[in-house]
């Protein structure tokens, strides 16, 4: 009998080839995760010393774990909200940053938007990339970014050193560029009629497979805007102890009068001790009476062995035209303590062309790292464990050096144990210790009942412009460990720390016609043994309260140059188990004159084999300010009281920069 035409039968075969089809259709797939994230003003207008509020919201399909994560001027993204759907608001908006907010669920951004904050009187301009990288057909994209403060800015354009024509124009927008070509642009943000210059931005492009032709650096040292702003940067010193409890109470000030918009990097270098109470100071950099940057604390709570210590502060932003006030602030958590004689304030105006400031803002993840194995190499040691904490990716030109800066907070896990919180910088994921063109500092504080169970760590890099082609690449601070007893030694206590937030990331390239570092007489390391000895009864060709020389060299300063120029030392010092204790010292010494802080860390027992990092500082600034020549630099070492062979690690190298 044959089948109906009206009623096809169905086989066993034409089932089988049926039964999907209808499954999806009673079944339709998975929806892919999407989503819209919106702000309700993307160039909020920030009062001077003040912060700016806006309000994020945002809305997500198929997205159950949706995350908004924010990042500041190029920072380290941090996770902001989590939810699939809401509202949250941004209370936090600084002058002069650009923040990056990302709508992801897992690694799949959904939605991104900028937010800009603008200084009062004034605008802020952004160009995202700065550097681009050119395809095929020669030309490659930029986004510009800008706001202005109650006005209809102009957006003017110049491609080397040609006449400027109009790009865009309005109060704030969002414009790409799609023309890049090869060469420098240079975008400025005026007031109507180009009345006044309200920001300005550099803008690079160079082919993807060819490094960026070297260039004259350019940060202006003559008697244009520009170069009469450095001349206001200047060094300030503590003139005698300053008691501090719970009132906030200013230690150092300067004002600064800016003619044009201005990247300005502060920094610290101090000393601290108990006066009383169960005691924890706070010292932070402010601009304009807020806070900016390193958030540095030593926490004497939970100490049995309470002594001064070196601390350590950092903070770059660009500041709009007009006045500001720059300070170094303190103030106790609990009880009372005592900052020291000597506590400076470097405030360096446009250190550089391209500078990246980044702060941590929450506390890190728990580090716990283990070293059993890591060997011994003609590079140190082997690939240290390490974690990145803050990366910044960075792109100088070829043979355009880099200079770095980091400093901040690190903390016990669990209140209890001992061992050594350690952090460094890496370039590219790597620390090399016998890289010829790389001079940088482990720094170390242990974290114990027996020394803090809170307190600072700083470090420092130069990398020399040998190891740069113009191509992209990262330096980031990474929590990491050193093997301090031999290399199968697993008996090494694991302590778990935090790095605080607040922790601050400053590097600086671009325009630096002076920069490099002083070594020590023996540099490169090949064991956590490498140490200098500063002074010791066991020692008679290094006695106690004697200067030791650590590191001696020269720098020259060309013709025409401006005389600013920043100094800067750190150095882990080492005690023994049974050492009484007492003091060691270090100072830099500049044509045979003794400059900047002298950094101090005290030891006592029974805990004297603590290690710690201590810091010394100096910018040649105002009427110090060096004159074009070969000048002479030195770093001096000293310990005082009863040590068996008191010594500073071998990484003490001097950074300097202009």
């Amino acid at each position: 009998m044959k089948p109906s035409p009206l009623k096809p039968s169905l086989t066993r075969a034409s089932l089988a080839l049926l039964t999907p089809a209808l499954l999806a259709l009673a079944s339709p797939a998975l929806a892919a995760p999407s989503g819209s994230l919106r702000v309700d003003r993307a160039a909020p207008v920030v009062p001077a010393g003040g912060r700016a509020a806006v309000t994020l919201r945002w809305q997500t399909q198929a997205a159950p774990q949706a995350e908004v994560h924010v990042s500041v001027s190029g920072g380290v993204p941090q996770l902001m909200a989590r939810s699939s759907s809401g509202s949250a608001r941004a209370s936090w908006i600084q002058a002069g940053r650009v923040y990056a907010f990302s709508l992801r669920q897992g690694a799949q951004e959904l939605d991104r938007l900028h937010v800009l904050g603008v200084p009062a009187g004034g605008g802020l301009l952004q160009a995202d990339p700065a550097q681009v990288s050119l395809g095929a057909g020669g030309a490659g994209q930029t986004t510009l970014r800008w706001g202005c403060d109650g006005l209809n800015g102009e957006l003017w354009v110049s491609r080397e050193g040609a006449p400027e024509v109009l790009f865009a124009r309005g109060q704030s927008g969002e414009q790409a560029a799609g023309w890049i070509r090869a060469g420098r642009y240079r975008f400025r943000l005026y007031a109507p009629g180009r009345a006044r210059l309200l920001d300005e931005v550099q803008v690079v492009g160079a082919p993807s497979t060819t490094p960026t032709p070297p260039t004259t650096p350019t940060t202006p040292t003559g008697p244009g805007p520009a170069g009469r702003d450095r001349l206001q940067s200047s060094y300030r010193s503590l003139a005698s102890d300053a008691s501090v409890d719970a009132t906030p109470r200013t230690l150092v000030e300067t004002t600064i009068q800016l003619a044009a918009p201005q990247w300005v990097l502060l920094h610290c270098d101090g000393r601290v001790f108990p006066g009383g109470g169960r005691p924890a100071g706070r010292l932070e950099l402010q601009i304009d009476g807020r806070s900016s940057g390193t958030q540095a604390v030593m926490d004497w709570r939970g100490s049995n062995n309470a002594v001064m210590t070196g601390i350590n502060a950092v903070a770059a932003e660009l500041l709009s035209a007009g006045q500001h006030r720059l300070s170094l602030v303190a103030r106790a958590e609990s009880g009372r303590f005592v900052v020291g004689s000597g506590t400076n304030l470097s405030v360096f105006v446009r250190p550089a062309e391209q500078v990246q400031a980044s702060a941590l803002g929450q506390d890190s993840q728990r580090f716990s790292f283990g070293t059993a194995g890591v060997g011994f190499s003609k590079h140190g040691y082997g690939v240290l464990p390490h974690t990145p904490v803050l990366t910044h990716r960075v792109q100088p030109r070829r043979g355009e050096p880099l200079v770095a800066l980091a400093a901040g907070t690190v903390f016990h896990a669990r209140g209890r144990g001992m061992g050594d919180a350690m952090w460094g910088l890496f370039l590219d994921g790597r620390y090399d210790f016998a890289d010829p063109f790389v001079r940088t500092n482990l720094s170390v504080t242990d974290v114990w009942d027996g020394a803090a169970l809170r307190g600072p760590l700083f470090s420092q890099a130069f990398v020399g412009g040998e190891r740069f082609d113009g191509s992209p690449r990262s330096l980031s601070l990474d929590a990491c460990e050193f093997p301090w007893g031999q290399p199968a030694d697993n008996r090494e206590p694991k302590l778990e720390f935090h790095v605080e937030r607040g922790t601050n990331l400053v590097t600086l390239h671009g325009g630096l016609r002076v920069a490099g570092a002083i070594d020590p007489p023996a540099r490169f390391l090949s064991a956590p043994s490498d140490y200098i000895v500063v002074g010791g009864s066991r020692t008679p060709q290094t006695p106690l309260r004697q200067a030791r020389l650590l590191a001696s060299g020269q720098l020259d300063l060309p013709p025409g140059h401006d005389g600013v120029v920043f100094f800067s030392a750190k150095a882990r010092v080492q005690g023994d188990t049974s050492d009484p204790g007492g003091n060691v010292f270090l100072w830099l010494e500049i044509d045979g004159r003794r400059r900047g802080f002298m950094g101090v860390q005290q030891l006592k027992s029974p805990s004297s084999v603590s290690q710690r990092t201590v810091g010394v500082s100096y910018l040649a600034a105002g009427g110090q300010r060096l004159q074009p020549g070969t000048h002479s630099v030195k770093l001096f070492g000293r310990a005082d009281g009863d040590f068996k062979h008191l010594s500073v690690h071998n990484d003490c190298s001097v950074l300097y920069f202009d």
